[in-house]
């Protein structure tokens, strides 16, 4: 995870799991990642985000990457959205998986990032977030 201004966050730890979550009482609140250059750094490439996530309370949380996609304006680029997930106050963890189809990995969000998740209606646990090329 990247801190800064824009995406605060907190490790907790409870019943023996360590979870990352959102900080602050703003309407959206931000966690922001930054892969590994030696992973991936500007190139257009397919990926896949699985994110494991406490699903409590009601709001959505969505994922916003570094695009490659010549079609959008530099900002929409930056924080292209590659789907929308709402929570159903199931109290459990449930997994959910995001294509990023054409992920450019270049740093260009807030702190150096390369995705993150915006989150709206209530705070974001995470138990796991897995990056995998396709």
């Amino acid at each position: 995870p990247v801190k800064n201004d824009d995406g605060g966050f907190e490790l907790v730890e409870t019943s023996g799991m360590r979870l990352l979550c959102t900080k602050g009482d703003r309407e959206w609140r931000y966690l922001y990642f930054d892969v590994d250059d030696s992973f991936a750094f500007w190139e257009r490439r397919s990926f896949s985000v699985e994110v494991e996530y406490l699903d409590s309370g009601v709001g959505e949380f969505r994922l916003e990457y570094d695009s490659a996609d010549a079609s959008l304006v530099p900002s929409e680029r930056w924080y292209k959205c590659a789907g929308v997930c709402r929570f159903t106050g199931t109290n459990r963890m449930k997994p959910e998986e995001f294509a990023l189809r054409d992920a450019f990995f270049g740093g260009r969000q807030m702190g150096g990032a390369d995705f993150r998740l915006a989150v709206r209606g209530r705070g974001l646990a995470l138990v796991r977030l897995i990056v995998r090329s396709k």
